[in-house]
């Protein structure tokens, strides 16, 4: 008798798919709203079920989202970023060298063990050095900030870098408003007396009182400093952050007066401005909307 194969229907699969986009283009603090969405979306349960752990998975991945995992002493927060993702899928925490599993819709880490070897050994003392001066500049700039520092080694080649992953969340619920910061920054060393610096800045904000307005921005980072010694590299890295940082929201500030100015004034209708808001529900109660009524001949 042959094994049963469970196999998905054309109808099941477009669910999926559309289930999966819009997982991926969740706003940010919102993911619990959409998974809740998804769940009466998807009428089959257990293919949901089988299927929204790696949704959710590569989402918590993708935006660097932080966990709170019982340390030694005390609690941690450890951000989920594709550098500290284990071949297993358990995630590493470089701060304490232990590894756990997460459930990733319920963000709760559990059965964690201890993980010695997944640094590179030999940038470990850059990487601690690192650490520390991304702690102090994430402190005194960032009110939610986490980030955490990696070391990496390209499996095909000989090159190692290490890696700054930095997130901020803000979620206002009760203003209708969230809002995500991103970055992360790879440091190579291509010569001796030279640092290579690459990554990106992103920035998504979601604000849905009364209608739903979205701004993402992104940019580019590409810079090469002269490196000088070990005990300046780690604060000469993070003020190549800082500066790049800096122009990112200096620029992002100018873009949205520049929108809220122009681009939108051009929009706007020439109406009346009355400053209330509109009771659409009683719509047709309003002259225009009267007027707009078919007439009966």
């Amino acid at each position: 008798m042959p094994s049963e194969v469970t196999t998905l229907s054309v109808n099941d699969s477009r669910r999926i798919e559309m289930a999966n986009e819009l997982v991926s283009n969740a706003p940010p603090g919102e993911i619990q709203e959409v998974y809740d969405d998804l769940r009466q979306f998807l009428e089959n349960d257990e293919t949901f079920t089988v299927l929204s752990a790696s949704m959710f998975a590569e989402h918590n991945k993708r935006n660097f989202v932080p966990v709170l995992v019982e340390g030694i002493e005390k609690p941690v927060v450890v951000i989920i970023t594709p550098f500290n993702v284990l071949n297993n899928g358990r995630i590493y925490d470089p701060r304490s060298k232990q590894s756990f599993e997460l459930d990733h819709i319920k963000l709760e880490a559990f059965d964690r063990a201890s993980c010695p070897n997944a640094d590179v050994e030999e940038l470990e003392s850059r990487r601690l050095s690192l650490q520390e001066s991304v702690d102090a500049y994430i402190s005194k700039y960032f009110m939610h900030g986490n980030g955490s520092v990696f070391s990496y080694a390209e499996p095909e080649c000989d090159e190692k870098k290490l890696l700054i992953c930095i997130v901020n969340q803000q979620n206002q619920p009760n203003n209708f408003l969230n809002g995500h910061w991103q970055s992360q920054f790879a440091v190579q060393f291509p010569k001796e007396d030279e640092l290579q610096i690459d990554g990106w800045i992103q920035l998504k904000v979601h604000y849905y009182e009364d209608g739903n307005v979205q701004l993402f921005s992104k940019k580019d980072v590409n810079r090469t400093i002269p490196f000088t010694n070990e005990a300046t590299f780690a604060n000469d890295v993070v003020k190549v952050v800082q500066e790049e940082e800096e122009n990112f929201q200096r620029n992002v500030d100018q873009s949205r007066r520049l929108m809220s100015e122009f681009n939108f004034k051009g929009l706007r209708r020439q109406l009346p401005v009355t400053r209330s808001k509109i009771d659409w529900s009683k719509m047709v109660s309003y002259r225009v909307a009267t007027e707009l009524k078919p007439q009966t001949p």
